[in-house]
């Protein structure tokens, strides 16, 4: 009996030991991929600050930017960007238009118009062109506009940027 409580206790022992050991590895894999995902969260932060920043800069580019229209619209024409330029060059305030489909308010020609151009863009990669816009004081100017469709990094169409520049004083000049 005292022989079997011997064995059975090295039995246990060397068992306890054997857990102990593989208890070791498993807690050593877990500080490894700690200190991977710990690395990889900063990376993270790091990337996304530098996105932010990326992000306000051009934002505030684009905000400064008051000799030309920047406007950016979702696939079916609302505005998601109304830059300062905008304002000045059409009249209305970005709270106004922000979510909204008045995108092609501000084309003289009918409603179509502007989605012609655009599925002209979709297919182009870019459209280029001088017509005629309208002022919310119902003024028509002449404009040379830059449509360019956005995607995301898939390549699906995610909206267009639209680039309006009043180009009334150039007319007179000519």
């Amino acid at each position: 009996s005292k022989d079997k409580l011997e064995d059975y206790s090295r039995t246990l022992e060397q068992k306890v030991e054997k857990r102990t050991t593989e208890l070791r590895k498993v807690n050593q894999e877990l500080a490894a991929n700690e200190a991977t995902i710990t690395k990889m969260l900063k990376d993270l932060n790091s990337v996304n600050r530098e996105l932010t920043q990326t992000k306000n800069q051009l934002e505030n580019t684009f905000k400064s930017m008051v000799d030309r229209a920047i406007i950016t619209i979702d696939p079916e024409g609302r505005i998601s960007f109304y830059s300062k330029g905008s304002e000045l060059i059409f009249g209305y305030e970005a709270e106004e238009v922000v979510g909204k489909k008045w995108v092609q308010e501000f084309f003289t020609s009918e409603n179509g118009f502007l989605f012609i151009l655009l599925e002209h863009t979709r297919e182009a990669g870019i459209y280029k062109g001088e017509t005629e816009l309208i002022r919310r004081s119902k003024e028509t100017f002449p404009a040379i506009i830059t449509i360019t469709p956005l995607k995301s990094e898939n390549g699906v169409l995610t909206g267009y940027t639209l680039i309006a520049e009043d180009i009334t004083q150039k007319k007179k000049t000519e």
